[in-house]
């Protein structure tokens, strides 16, 4: 299978896989009926869409806010190739090369496990397996704890406690925290807004 990753800047965690040769598309944005959610208020709830085919992939703006940037580029629709860095609203991805049924450069075993890419932030570092897969819900879909708990197969109290400990080591209070956190430019990385 030929697939391509697009992962977050500068957390690093995993967003989505896009197999090139399923022809399919996905939508990108707020909005929970989306293919990825985007849970981010620079993000319009009905952002973009990437086409798949087995020539590559392509991203078409859907008249968001904030723009769909392609290396710093606003464009409307245009080719999105690996290396490049994808930009919806103040989200920055970066689409690397991946083959999910071998190991490769961004992934090893457990970390496919877990959902998400290795983490190059130490606070990620920190993170159980179980820990990255209710932030990688918490990311990807905004789900609530309660969709988190159904999804994983575990109780709401034990998604809870996991919460409470990427909370801690965060040091942050509350999702909205969480979320600003780890959507900050890396030279703000060490500073939480207030």
């Amino acid at each position: 299978m030929r697939s391509v990753i697009l992962v977050n800047q500068p957390s690093k965690l995993f967003v989505a896989t896009f197999d090139l040769d399923q022809g399919q598309h996905w939508l990108l944005g707020r909005s929970s009926q989306y293919d990825v959610v985007l849970p981010h208020p620079s993000v319009s709830r009905k952002h973009a869409q990437i086409d798949a085919d087995p020539n590559g992939l392509t991203v078409r703006d859907l008249d968001s806010r904030n723009g769909t940037f392609i290396d710093g580029d606003r464009v409307r629709h245009a080719p999105l190739s690996v290396g490049q860095t994808l930009r919806l609203g103040d989200l920055s991805f970066l689409l690397t090369a991946g083959d999910l049924g071998m190991e490769s450069e961004i992934e090893t075993q457990g970390e496919r496990d877990a959902g998400v890419a290795p983490a190059e932030d130490p606070i990620l570092d920190q993170l159980s397996s179980a820990q990255h897969r209710v932030l990688q819900l918490i990311l990807t879909e905004g789900l609530s704890d309660k969709k988190i708990a159904s999804r994983l197969h575990i109780s709401p109290n034990t998604v809870h406690n996991h919460l409470s400990e990427i909370y801690r080591i965060f040091n942050v209070h509350s999702r909205s925290e969480l979320l600003v956190r780890l959507h900050q430019k890396p030279d703000d990385a060490g500073f939480t807004r207030t």
